[in-house]
């Protein structure tokens, strides 16, 4: 982001982790780094686009760059230089839009895959070499984004749970009292079961056809993404991953990359709505730790690689 918008940008990152502390006792790590370290350090941070679905253009990120400032920030050399310090701007920013009104989403196919690549080496062109080869050897096993996609229309169920709802909760209501908490779970609850009405019955509103809106949601969940690292979230069988683990375990084992994954028989959805006619992004994660179990598995093996 451009020098202007900087001030602005730490002030939603305060608030975020001062809500992160209050609403589920969750320390929080927020920092920025100047672009200008990057290219210092003899990296670059590409950027482009990737047209998801019609409602959905993702930014994808690669040379180095994000990867570096990720290290950067959380190296303890280097992490208090790139903090932002509680009080240095005043912390301010909206969570409206976000939504958690869905149960799990048990796997179409058995297994929910949390799966996360990192090329290893300097060359930029290698790099991309063994991504292009992930990519193909995920379609040759799973086939194609639709055969192993981990959200079908079929499997998506709204709950009406204090638990499930709770962190909408806990996001939307974190400052208001017991009491405002409480009527905001109600009010959650009540547009919950309109929707599933609305859905249920195909109904037409005037902003939105509802019989569109699950199709909409499946072509709009943020199931792959890239940003120095592939990660990609996979519906699919015991044998296509165990497949997948032995060929990924033979390249790991040649040095080209490093890899975690994490096993589970459901997704777990976060959903970031702007208008439900369209407008509607929705974060896709394994259940039971997903990728940040899998970013455990991946840190273990990269602690194992040789530095060079």
């Amino acid at each position: 982001m451009p020098d202007s918008l900087l001030d602005g940008a730490r002030a939603a990152l305060l608030r975020t982790q001062e809500l992160a502390r209050k609403s589920f006792n969750l320390d929080l790590r927020v920092a920025t780094l100047s672009v200008s370290k990057i290219d210092q350090a003899g990296l670059s941070v590409w950027v482009a686009r990737y047209r998801v679905s019609e409602n959905y253009v993702q930014a994808l990120f690669a040379g180095g760059g994000m990867a570096y400032a990720d290290r950067t920030m959380k190296d303890p050399a280097t992490a208090e230089a790139c903090a932002v310090k509680p009080g240095s701007v005043a912390a301010k920013g909206s969570f409206d839009g976000l939504e958690c009104r869905w149960q799990d989403i048990p796997s179409p196919r058995g297994e929910t895959v949390s799966l996360m690549v990192r090329a290893l080496g300097p060359d930029p062109a290698r790099a991309a070499a063994v991504y292009r080869d992930v990519i193909a050897k995920v379609r040759e096993l799973y086939g194609d984004d639709e055969a192993c996609h981990p959200i079908t229309v079929a499997n998506l169920a709204m709950s009406l749970s204090a638990r499930q709802l709770g962190n909408e909760v806990g996001v939307r209501a974190g400052d208001l009292s017991a009491l405002g908490s409480y009527r905001y779970l109600m009010r959650a609850r009540a547009i919950t079961l309109l929707g599933w009405f609305l859905m249920k019955l195909g109904l037409h509103t005037e902003l939105t056809d509802w019989s569109r809106y699950k199709p909409t949601l499946v072509r709009n969940a943020d199931v792959r993404k890239f940003n120095d690292l592939y990660r990609q979230i996979l519906a699919g069988t015991p044998a296509q991953r165990q497949a997948l683990e032995a060929w990924l375990e033979q390249r790991f084992a040649r040095g080209e990359l490093v890899y975690g994954l994490h096993v589970t028989d459901r997704a777990h959805m976060t959903c970031l709505v702007f208008d439900y006619a369209g407008r509607h992004l929705h974060f896709i994660d394994g259940a039971d730790g997903g990728l940040f179990l899998a970013a455990k598995q991946f840190k273990q093996r990269l602690a194992a690689v040789p530095t060079p």
